[in-house]
């Protein structure tokens, strides 16, 4: 079976990216029969997130910035076919716009290859998401259950749907909760005051006077929001409590003990920080946005709050501060998400792909 992952014009910085390093890494273990091509017909902004081996495409000509937002703005007909002329059994797309040119290419040249969607945003609140295109994919691996509900709800059958979620490594060390004289949350990712990640309700509760005991926030990440953010942190002499490290490549790397990873996103498409974080035995606390956190957070790796709920939001973290033992053990923590270590999450993904071509798994 030859397999052909479409990559877009990606920063080299998101989830996405560690998600496909995985699939680069890893797939041809578990799946040693497939063949697996990666196409970047876009380039990308930062082009050292991949690695450029023999089964990464990419045509020299299309990694210049300048030619990218031309060629972004006219269509992908020809380099696609330049790329996708070989016998594909299947395309994976990670972008309606790809999806939308490998259906009209298809017809152009009387391809067979069948179409599958890999969308990892929430398909109602990203722009970029057509889903006049979306649903002509022929199959779709939904990274969330409630991605698995949005396409259901554009009229996509439930028998074309694969529930895929993303992979996580089994981590062989494990990242301990703090003595408890200081507890110790963690933040990951943009940062963004509202929008998607609104971080504004982190500062909000651990900003208010009800919050006592002893408590520090390390937040890694960067974002247009960095500098109001510090602003906000100074304005409420929490300089001490909540420490901006910045953007760091490898965050779990610099962690030494952590209680809780915090996340208050409004809307995800598959926080692949929640898996991280609880592969490293840490519990999260996390709103129930959608898509994602409900497939991970359960009652031995967390606590999920209702969106923008500041009130809920504050009960836990008064409940764990007032903790003298944690409710969540690291052990059972990292074994809550087996589903999604890599042996697992591969064999579904290599029993999808047979049932896509119609081969016997």
């Amino acid at each position: 079976m030859n397999i052909a992952v479409l990559i877009p014009y990606m920063s080299g910085k998101g989830g996405t990216e560690t998600v496909v390093n995985n699939w680069k890494d890893n797939f041809s273990t578990y799946c040693p029969n497939i063949k697996l091509d990666f196409i970047l017909p876009e380039g990308s902004i930062d082009g050292n997130w991949i690695e450029y081996t023999d089964n990464v495409k990419v045509i020299d000509k299309f990694k210049s910035n300048k030619y990218n937002y031309r060629f972004r703005n006219i269509g992908y007909i020809w380099p696609l076919y330049y790329f996708l002329r070989k016998d594909y059994d299947v395309v994976v797309c990670l972008s309606t716009k790809m999806i939308k040119y490998c259906k009209l290419m298809k017809r152009i040249f009387k391809l067979k290859f069948k179409i599958v969607s890999w969308i990892h945003f929430s398909l109602n609140h990203e722009s970029l998401v057509k889903k006049i295109d979306l649903i002509k994919s022929d199959y779709h691996f939904a990274i969330s259950k409630g991605i698995s509900k949005q396409l259901t709800e554009e009229g996509v059958e439930p028998e074309r749907i694969f529930f895929v979620g993303n992979p996580i490594s089994i981590k062989n060390i494990t990242i301990s909760p703090s003595n408890k004289l200081n507890n110790k949350f963690i933040y990951i990712g943009r940062l963004q005051l509202d929008s998607q990640k609104n971080f504004r309700q982190i500062l909000d509760v651990f900003s208010n006077n009800n919050i006592e005991g002893n408590w520090q926030l390390d937040v890694y990440g960067t974002g247009d929001d960095y500098v109001e953010i510090k602003k906000i942190i100074s304005e409420n002499n929490l300089e001490d409590r909540i420490i901006l490290h910045g953007w760091v490549s490898s965050p779990f790397n610099e962690i030494k003990e952590a209680d809780y990873l915090l996340l208050s996103s409004n809307y995800e498409g598959f926080p692949m920080v929640l898996l991280e974080a609880i592969s490293y035995g840490i519990p999260c606390i996390s709103s129930n946005c959608p898509t994602g956190p409900e497939d991970i957070i359960n009652s031995t790796n967390g606590y999920l709050f209702p969106v923008g709920d500041n009130e809920q939001f504050e009960e836990i973290i008064h409940k764990v501060l007032t903790e003298h033992e944690s409710s969540f053990k690291t052990s059972e923590v990292k074994k809550s998400i087996k589903n999604f270590y890599e042996e697992s999450y591969y064999r579904n993904i290599y029993m999808f792909l047979n049932q896509i071509t119609g081969e016997d798994s």
